[in-house]
């Protein structure tokens, strides 16, 4: 995959430019480290003031560095660091090229930093090699070049440095923070190097050719101090999507290439909710949720609930994960994995988790710099009067090797502790002690709530051990009639309706959805997923779903069987009416408030409706 620059600055050589002034700086192919080989590094650190590298004129300060048969590998939490670079030129741009990839099949986060001013990191999903550019403004012949991994280390093939008069700074353009419709600011950060700077607005049209508004215009820098340019553009049609790119100028006329092409987004402060409308093509094992269009919206999420009816008092454990799911890393070796596809780490969707990894069959909480922690989805735990358990299996380690005597803390929350901003504390709180290798643990809470949310956290003391997660379970005690309500599936479409097949239908079982709409917006300059709140809820009953008895109770509506004998027990008077399995209507009544009967001479399974609810009972 291609690398993400994340950083303040990049840069680009003029393609009109001939550069022939360039100064090397740098240049360096690996050549004559020839010991070990990219599947087995030779194990000798030739780091450090009486290492290697020191020896053939790169810093002292570098560590964890090792051979690899004409390159070199860069283990994780080490650092590979050049001397000074002697032949740059404050008043030049640095252009800096790289071969590298990550040691973990997972990628890695690399940091290419320059000096105290510069600093960009470049991330890779796999451990293929990629060719890296980075361009560097205002750099003192005394600074240093240092490139470090966040993670399990990387391997170098070539490095490279060189800088010239012709060499101009391409400014980076941020998603607009203001833009309304009508109107925007674009801004991008400065670079001293740059005198000024080429704007360009456009729309396009069906073709793809561009319609500008603003071409080529000149905008200044305001300051010699700035750290960025903004300029406010106005009189857009809101009806149009924009776009827009800067090209910098040095004090030489010398123009960069253009920038990345910027969309604009309108910055929205919140999304309207769908209206949920009812489900069509309802089968015994499918149906079709539908809701009505939001204008902002760019795609909805589509929640799939099912709400079971007990039959009898019993413990239910309304959670329940195993983490099977998990399929990457090990105990002795975890993977990381990306909060965007937690859920499918997960039987339950909704869990969430900060500084996470994975292993085989386990979730992992592995802090780094801060306390890690696993957040349960959202739960309503109001039955046994708030009462529930909390079951889990955990063990304390690293690398296959396990410790004990730490705390884990187990919270209770009634708002999610995760959303931005949140500042609220637990309605109870419980710590437990590790013991050495995996252990049952439990906790018990009183104050369960409606809206729910358990969250486990965990401090290393900045050492390298994690907590592996084996199963955990939420248990609660529930009375006969009780609903149960568990989180199936969250879907995203981009259409407004989605299709559902349940593979195995369960008895005594109601399935429901809701819909958020998802917009886009800027927030901090980034581009950010905007969730409408929850739609009205709609409630689907599958043909053979809800179990077949002669007893079935939902709410405020009894229904019984006994001998051909339907009996029905209304709140507010309403219409029953009987279907046998093929949907044919073989009896029907407007029911009273209170007690109501009616007679099916051939014994059978029917389906009752009454109330806008479904009931399937054996005659």
């Amino acid at each position: 995959m291609m690398a993400m620059l994340l950083s303040a600055f990049a840069f680009a050589v003029p393609a009109s430019g001939q550069d022939d002034n360039v100064t090397v700086v740098i240049d360096e192919n690996f050549d004559s480290f020839t010991e070990g080989s990219e599947d087995a590094p030779a194990t000798t650190d030739i780091g450090g003031y009486s290492g290697k590298l020191y020896k053939l004129g790169w810093s002292g300060s570098s560590s964890k560095v090792y051979e690899a048969g004409g390159k070199l590998k860069v283990a994780g939490s080490g650092a590979l660091e050049t001397g000074n670079l002697k032949k740059a030129v404050s008043t030049q741009v640095l252009k800096i090229t790289a071969r590298v990839r990550a040691a973990a099949d997972y990628g890695e986060a690399i940091t290419f930093a320059v000096g105290y001013s510069f600093k960009n990191q470049v991330v890779f999903n796999d451990n293929k090699w990629h060719d890296v550019t980075l361009y560097v403004g205002s750099v003192s012949s005394s600074s240093r070049l240092k490139i470090t991994p966040l993670l399990e280390g990387f391997f170098i093939d070539e490095i490279k440095a060189v800088t010239s008069p012709t060499i101009v700074a391409v400014p980076v353009p941020e998603l607009p923070s203001q833009a309304d419709g009508v109107s925007f600011t674009a801004k991008w950060a400065h670079d001293r190097t740059n005198k000024d700077y080429l704007l360009d607005v456009y729309s396009k049209a069906d073709n793809g050719s561009k319609e500008y508004v603003l071409k080529d215009e000149v905008v200044k820098v305001v300051s010699a101090y700035a750290s960025t340019v903004e300029k406010k553009v106005e009189g857009l049609d809101a009806s149009k999507t924009y776009y827009y790119t800067v090209r910098g100028r040095n004090k030489n006329g010398n123009v960069s290439d253009y920038s990345d092409e910027i969309e604009v987004i309108r910055v929205l402060k919140s999304i309207d909710a769908p209206k949920a409308i009812a489900a069509t093509g309802v089968t015994a094992t499918s149906f079709r949720a539908n809701w009505e269009a939001v204008a902002e919206a760019k795609r909805y999420a589509v929640n799939l609930t099912k709400t079971k009816t007990l039959q009898a008092a019993t413990t239910v454990k309304v959670l329940d994960d195993d983490f099977a799911k998990v399929t990457m890393g090990s105990l002795e070796k975890v993977e990381f994995g990306l909060l965007s596809d937690f859920d499918s780490y997960t039987k339950t969707p909704g869990w969430s988790a900060v500084d996470f990894a994975l292993a085989s069959g386990y979730m992992v909480l592995s802090p780094y710099s801060k306390t890690s922690s696993l957040t349960t989805p959202k739960l309503d735990l109001t039955a046994d009067n708030g009462a529930c358990t909390v079951n889990f299996n955990m063990a304390e380690g690293a690398y296959g090797h396990y410790t004990s005597g730490s705390k884990v803390t187990v919270s209770l929350y009634d708002t999610d502790p995760n959303v931005d901003g949140f500042e609220g504390t637990p309605l109870e709180s419980k710590t437990v002690t590790t013991n050495k290798g995996f252990a049952d643990y439990k906790v018990e809470f009183t104050k369960g709530a409606a809206t729910s949310y358990i969250m486990f956290s965990y401090e290393n003391g900045s050492t390298t051990n994690k907590i592996f997660f084996d199963a955990i379970n939420v248990e609660q005690k529930m009375p006969a009639g009780a609903k149960v309500t568990t989180a199936i599936s969250v879907n995203e479409t981009e259409d407004t309706y989605y299709d559902f097949t349940i593979d195995s239908p369960e008895d005594n079982t109601v399935y429901s959805y809701t819909v958020n709409a998802i917009g886009l917006t800027v927030v901090d300059g980034e581009l950010a997923d905007l969730y409408s709140n929850e739609s009205n809820k709609i409630e689907v009953s599958l043909s053979g779903s809800v179990g077949i008895d002669n007893v079935d109770n939902q709410g405020d509506v009894v229904v019984k069987a006994d001998n051909g004998t339907i009996s029905v027990s209304l709140a507010t008077a309403g219409r029953i009416a009987v279907y046998d399995l093929t949907g044919r209507l073989i009896a029907q009544t407007y029911g009273k408030a209170g007690a109501n009967t009616l007679s099916v001479a051939q014994r059978q399974v029917v389906v009752v409706r009454a109330a806008n609810k479904s009931f399937k009972l054996a005659l």
